[in-house]
């Protein structure tokens, strides 16, 4: 049976994201070496949809309370357009 999975995202700046998922998501990680990050994500969900266009990826993030998290990241200076 299958107990876990593994994402990867593919980015032009892993520095930047590993920082975002680190320090301003509060992920705790293991590294890998080399500071390859490998962060424990929370409980996750897959979905697999139709495209007519190129395939992409999307990472959703999902909270209890979206204001209370929006001003806790805000808070951190992330950003929201």
């Amino acid at each position: 049976m299958i107990t876990g999975a593994h994402v990867v995202i593919h980015t032009r700046d892993a520095e930047a994201d590993r920082a975002f998922l680190r320090d301003v998501l509060g992920w705790s990680h293991v590294d890998a070496g080399h500071g390859w990050l490998i962060f424990a994500a929370p409980p996750a969900e897959v979905a697999c949809h139709p495209t007519g266009g190129e395939p992409a990826h999307e990472l959703m993030l999902m909270c209890d309370d979206l204001d209370a998290t929006a001003a806790e990241l805000a808070a951190q200076g992330v950003e929201f357009s």
